[in-house]
């Protein structure tokens, strides 16, 4: 196989490990909830 495409394929795979992490943070991000909502509670 071509060099190249060895290391493009390589980068490509880093990438999505990295864009996995991201939207698994993301994910964690909408499940806490944010401290300027109001709770049910205080309405």
């Amino acid at each position: 196989m071509d060099i190249w495409y060895e290391l493009a394929l390589r980068e490509m795979g880093d990438l999505n490990q990295e864009v996995t992490a991201m939207l698994k943070d993301a994910e964690r991000a909408l499940l806490v909830p944010s401290a300027d909502e109001p709770d049910e509670d205080d309405e």
